[in-house]
């Protein structure tokens, strides 16, 4: 069975909007691609980024996708002993400020408290730690992100776009029940019409740093941070509401 998911536009604007009607799939973790990231991120850091910025988004994907819940456990664990990137953790084998636990210890516990959380608010996503590998140099095996090209800061007529033009061509928002969401626009339109890929949601957390990234890799003298607060309130920003299933048997 596949289902296509069809975005109604609230407001699009430009030419540049997305197609209606694309196929796609659920959001699963790519396991691959984030044990590549993680090999890039040190294990020995600070207690706070390890539990709140590794486990945590770790082990809420393993608790969205069940089929998934021991692998992703098992990839986190290696991470955090050093044994996936071959270099043993020292945190891992040395008591620390948790009550004197070692970092194995307080593994089991930190899992388990994330894995079965009820927490209903933001949360940190698996995007945040793409985000942080590409930071330190990372490069996704297949592109992660969309960049911009050169043909986007120029507008029909020629004329230069400005920095919020450019990220409100390259980004769009859905609302899906009650909570506002960011896509890939340009991501979208190339595999438009395509079987079985999916749709990549962004937090309005990782949305923020992606937007970020996009305005300093394509404007270093912009403000990035304005900008990205402007995406979000500007109603030139497409955002789409609903999302419709059509299941149809192959």
């Amino acid at each position: 069975m596949m289902l296509k998911k069809k975005l109604v536009p609230q407001k699009p604007t430009g030419s540049n909007s997305v197609s209606k009607a694309i196929s796609l799939k659920s959001d699963v973790p790519e396991l691959d691609r984030l044990k590549s990231a993680l090999k890039s991120l040190d294990p020995d850091c600070d207690e706070a980024t390890w539990k709140l910025r590794r486990l945590a988004p770790m082990a809420k994907a393993a608790a969205d996708h069940p089929e998934l819940s021991d692998q992703l456990r098992d990839l986190a664990r290696a991470w955090s002993s050093g044994d996936l990137a071959g270099k043993p953790s020292v945190a891992w084998s040395t008591p620390g400020k948790s009550g004197g636990l070692t970092g194995e210890a307080v593994f089991e516990i930190e899992w388990n408290r994330f894995f079965k959380s009820n927490y209903a608010g933001q949360v940190t996503t698996l995007n945040t730690i793409y985000y942080e590998a590409m930071e330190g140099g990372w490069k996704a095996p297949n592109e992660e992100f969309t960049t911009v090209s050169d043909d986007l800061t120029k507008a029909d007529e020629d004329k230069p776009l400005d920095a919020l033009q450019t990220i409100q061509q390259q980004y769009s928002l859905v609302n899906i029940g009650g909570k506002l969401l960011m896509f890939d626009s340009l991501r979208l339109k190339v595999i438009a019409g395509q079987p079985a890929q999916k749709l990549e949601l962004s937090n309005r957390h990782d949305a923020s740093l992606f937007i970020e990234r996009a305005v300093t890799a394509s404007f270093p003298n912009g403000d990035a941070f304005k900008i990205q607060k402007e995406f979000f309130r500007s109603p030139a920003t497409s955002c789409y509401t609903g999302v419709e299933f059509n299941p149809r048997w192959q």
